[in-house]
């Protein structure tokens, strides 16, 4: 089953009932796939970034204003 084919069905005016005899899916399972968002939100992962061990040392620098070429 191809979502985006459901979704270009529905946007062609054809009643979800249709739509699942051509897929070859219950009516209900359109249902859901045309509630669901386009784009599902993508999930960060809960790593820390590479700067997270030096993030203290960063701010405190930049709130000192020290030239980049200290800094590094």
């Amino acid at each position: 089953m191809a979502r985006s084919t459901i979704k270009f069905l529905k946007q062609q005016g054809q009643f979800n009932t249709r739509i699942a005899g051509l897929v070859g899916c219950d009516r209900h399972t359109v249902a859901r796939v045309l509630a669901e968002p386009a784009e599902p939100p993508r999930r960060r992962r809960g790593r820390p970034g590479a700067l997270e061990p030096q993030r203290h040392a960063l701010m405190s620098w930049i709130r000192e204003a020290i030239p980049t070429t200290r800094m590094l």
